[in-house]
């Protein structure tokens, strides 16, 4: 199992836009080179190197088009109209992006903040609602059966592994105890 700090370090290799606010040389790095740079001319890079950049402040980072209220107001209004299916979300690490940028690039990313960490915190919850709800449709019916966990995130991924396992392992053992009293009393 990862940490949150490991799932926030894979995070920081995903590509986001800058705007260099002055020309820099060609860098290199062990994964290559970067740059170089013109004042002024977007260009996309790691997250980890933007958010380096943006803290010398030689960039402005041009956040994601996801990382607008209206679009995750849209995104928990499809998840509440279908409550059994998770939506896809545009990055598998949408929350430790929104979270860096929020913490590291506010200024950038928004213009609103509170507005915009209420709507991620509201996602968060209601798509928490629905792992939750999963989990228990599993336990009422005492047996084992297909769950399908397509569009989650490393994080929710992450989060609701050990439960799982856990869950899905005390089921096993439940339904072999039936079997047994079955075969022996009935």
């Amino acid at each position: 199992m990862l940490t949150a700090s490991q799932i926030q370090f894979l995070a920081e290799d995903e590509l986001i836009t800058v705007i260099p606010k002055v020309s820099l040389p060609k860098m290199q790095f062990i994964h290559g080179n970067e740059g170089p740079f013109e004042s002024g001319s977007p260009v996309q890079i790691c997250l980890w190197l933007a958010l380096s950049l943006k803290k010398n402040n030689k960039v402005n980072i041009q956040p994601p088009e996801w990382l607008r209220v209206e679009t995750i107001k849209k995104i928990i209004e499809q998840e509440r109209i279908h409550i059994n299916v998770f939506q896809k979300l545009p990055s598998l690490y949408f929350m430790e992006i929104a979270i860096l940028l929020l913490e590291n690039a506010e200024s950038d990313a928004t213009n609103d903040p509170i507005t915009l960490r209420s709507v991620i915190d509201e996602l968060w919850r209601v798509r928490e609602i629905k792992i939750r709800h999963g989990f228990l449709s599993i336990a009422s019916s005492y047996q084992i059966r297909s769950v399908e966990l397509t569009n989650l995130t490393c994080m929710e991924i992450n989060k609701m592994r050990p439960l799982l396992v856990e869950s899905l392992s005390q089921l096993q053992i439940f339904n072999k105890s039936m079997e047994i009293i079955n075969k022996n009393y009935i």
